[in-house]
């Protein structure tokens, strides 16, 4: 076992996600962590399926940064034209580190660089695209978006049984 707190493991899709010793996991699948992100939040989620000229997401659990990118991706594809807002929470700023070390060798370095800019800024702008990090304990974050409306939810704390504060009911009614 590894004594650090985390460090980077290789996924089958070539990509790469972080393993938290704080809560005995991978961030992503191991099968691959973009595909994971893709598959799991932006195709399900249908957001860039939406009609309307400005999209809004709320991405809770930033993590590396997977779920922006491959939503980002996929909007260059599909939604250039519209108005990208996305709202992502985090609960510590600890990972740039790790995210500086990712590479993609393809389109995807250049957005990744964009979203790590988020990361490291706290907020970014640029023509159509609106990134805003939060770093906070969600739970407490999330209370202070109660004006906000959302097209997608991108729901990607650690699991239930190694984050349940992120997945209890209590959270979800507030």
């Amino acid at each position: 076992m590894n004594d650090n707190k985390e460090y980077l493991i290789k996924t089958d899709d070539g990509t790469t996600t972080l393993f938290s010793n704080e809560y005995d996991q991978a961030m992503h699948s191991t099968s691959g962590a973009y595909a994971e992100s893709l598959l799991k939040h932006v195709i399900p989620s249908g957001i860039l399926e939406k009609q309307q000229k400005t999209l809004n997401v709320l991405d809770i659990g930033f993590g590396m940064g997977y779920n922006i990118l491959a939503l980002i991706n996929e909007y260059y594809y599909k939604k250039q034209n519209n108005t990208l807002n996305i709202i992502s929470l985090e609960k510590e700023k600890s990972y740039a580190q790790f995210m500086d070390k990712i590479r993609f060798n393809d389109e995807r370095d250049k957005i990744y660089s964009f979203v790590k800019k988020a990361y490291s800024q706290g907020e970014v702008h640029d023509k159509n695209i609106n990134i805003i990090l939060k770093f906070k304990d969600a739970r407490k974050i999330i209370q202070d978006l109660d004006s906000e409306t959302f097209d997608a939810v991108f729901q990607d704390p650690f699991s239930p049984s190694k984050n349940p504060e992120l997945w209890s009911l209590e959270y979800f009614k507030i």
